[in-house]
């Protein structure tokens, strides 16, 4: 009776161990959504330690291709997961219900030295612009709506992000110096 209790205890984890084997322990993490509209979804293989963000349709893991994301507040989003090559499907829900907006996601990569000198080229140029306005004005302050745009009066014609900063409603003023804030909160100044 001892052997036979014995022998199930010892067959018991190879048992476990081939289901686990069959279908992997998948975890669900975290979603991206950019700007675009384009999402990416976290996933994370118990059994590897794998982890990566997946493009949702399309984007593989392991054996396994991220066919759909539908997200859902009340029960928690959920990712379908299919096997390659088979029609088996996983269905995980999101581990703890947080979806990541792209401003977010760019607030937690640190800033490089390139978009800040690219940050200071645009501030630079805010500030030609403002001096050239103030000028044929006889103002000494202004707004980037005054300066910016696609009109024929407008001093730049378009002044794109390059790390999160916005430029909208910036006021300039003759003699201060020109800050931005950029997405990872480093302000970036610059004095004309």
């Amino acid at each position: 009776m001892k052997l036979r209790h014995l022998l199930l205890l010892l067959l018991a984890p190879a048992a476990v161990f081939a289901a686990a084997a069959a279908n992997p322990s998948v975890e669900f993490d975290g979603v991206l959504v950019e700007s675009s509209g384009k999402v990416k979804v976290s996933l994370l293989n118990l059994t590897t330690g794998e982890s990566k963000w997946v493009s949702v349709p399309g984007g593989t893991f392991g054996t396994f291709t991220a066919t759909s994301y539908t997200p859902d507040a009340k029960n928690g989003d959920v990712v379908v997961l299919t096997k390659t090559g088979s029609s088996q499907t996983l269905r995980v829900v999101l581990k703890n219900s947080t979806i990541i907006a792209a401003a977010e996601q760019a607030a937690a990569t640190p800033t490089t030295a390139a978009q800040k000198t690219a940050v200071t080229n645009n501030l630079r140029m805010l500030a030609q612009a403002a001096e050239q306005y103030f000028l044929e004005n006889g103002v000494d302050s202004v707004t980037t709506d005054k300066l910016i745009g696609a009109t024929p009066q407008s001093y730049i014609k378009n002044l794109p992000s390059v790390a999160g900063e916005n430029y909208n409603g910036l006021a300039i003023r003759q003699g201060y110096p020109i800050r931005v804030t950029l997405a990872d909160g480093t302000v970036i100044s610059y004095s004309p």
